[in-house]
């Protein structure tokens, strides 16, 4: 699992993104494979879509 370039930065869709790529790349067990991208498609599933960024309003 790679380490650099985290940042605080981490949003939910980012988050799950990356527990998606270290589940394929730690499992090598096709059983433990299917159980776990079941787990992380069912966060997914379940998480608030992230908003568009909305234009600034600058007060008068």
């Amino acid at each position: 699992m790679k380490t650099e370039g985290l940042t605080n930065e981490l949003t939910p869709a980012k988050a799950l993104a990356e527990l998606d790529a270290a589940v394929a790349e730690l499992s090598t067990n096709r059983a433990t494979t299917l159980y776990l991208m079941r787990c992380v498609q069912t966060i997914a599933a379940v998480l608030p879509k992230e908003p568009q960024a909305e234009p600034k309003k600058q007060d008068e």
